[in-house]
């Protein structure tokens, strides 16, 4: 077994990350000589919008201020997340 196998395990050791378009790297945790592939937060919202677009929807993802009332799209629960949770909180108290 590798000795580093045991620290993954226990979930000490946390990615580096590198997008897989524009080749922006990022670190969750502490940084490791292990990479990981993936889409950056910008690119993730960049392509999120584009599907929007196309299937019919405004490209509006990340950008509301309230809750949005296009429960309809793909993206609804990703999108509003931060939000929803916000007002779960604002709810509870």
């Amino acid at each position: 077994m590798h000795p580093r196998n045991s620290l993954y395990q226990l979930g000490e050791l946390e990615m580096t990350y590198i997008c897989i378009k524009c080749r922006t790297i990022w670190v969750s945790g502490d940084h490791t000589s292990e990479y990981s592939g993936g889409l950056c937060e910008v690119c993730t919202t960049d392509y999120i919008r584009d599907r929007q677009k196309s299937q019919g929807f405004h490209d509006c993802f990340k950008k509301a201020i309230e809750l949005c009332s296009r429960a309809g799209c793909s993206y609804w629960l990703l999108c509003n997340r931060e939000l929803n949770t916000a007002t779960s909180m604002c709810a509870e108290t």
